[in-house]
């Protein structure tokens, strides 16, 4: 198992690198930091605009994306289940507000 999320971890990490533009070390700390399902449904969007010739600056606007979380499908309660490092008052506090 461990093996496969190290293949994973590093198939996205390439795609940063040669689809989105991102330095190696860019790319491995958008991984250590972010959830990888949150990861490749932002990258699936920012992709989309790409085609569309709406962004300029790819590697900026990747990082930026995912720094302010320009597209949140994902509700809290689902964000907090994936976030490891989400504290108990955190998760109280998204599942007495939804």
């Amino acid at each position: 198992m461990q093996e496969m999320k190290i293949f994973n971890n590093l198939d996205l990490q390439k795609r940063l690198i040669n689809e989105f533009g991102l330095s190696l070390r860019q790319a491995q700390k958008t991984i250590k930091t972010y959830p990888i399902p949150y990861i490749n449904e932002s990258l699936g969007i920012i992709k989309h605009k790409i085609h569309q010739k709406l962004i300029k600056n790819i590697p900026a606007y990747t990082l930026t994306v995912l720094k302010n979380d320009f597209y949140p499908t994902l509700t809290d309660k689902q964000k907090l289940s994936i976030l490891p490092s989400a504290k108990g008052d955190e998760r109280e506090k998204c599942t007495n507000e939804n």
